[in-house]
């Protein structure tokens, strides 16, 4: 039972989250976390099938070019304490 009610938590909170994100009311922090969580999770999901090399070079790449394009300018933790 109390499996269930964490789920029905987790649930909840990524409907809130969802909605946050299409009113774009979330933080560029917030949504770099949203992102590192989306790559992260993709590749565990890759990691249980066979992945082509070529596959993961295109995963890599993705990651290269989500960091340097588009969070260059967004400040570190370092520069917002």
């Amino acid at each position: 039972m109390e499996n269930l009610n964490k789920n029905k938590e987790l649930v909840l909170f990524l409907r809130n989250l969802a909605d946050s994100m299409e009113n774009n009311t979330i933080t560029s922090e917030q949504s770099q976390k949203v992102g590192e969580f989306f790559m992260s999770f993709k590749m565990s999901q890759e990691q249980d099938k066979d992945c082509e090399p070529m596959d993961v070079i295109k995963f890599i790449t993705m990651g290269w070019y989500i960091y340097s394009n588009l969070l260059k300018d967004t400040p570190t933790v370092e520069e917002i304490d």
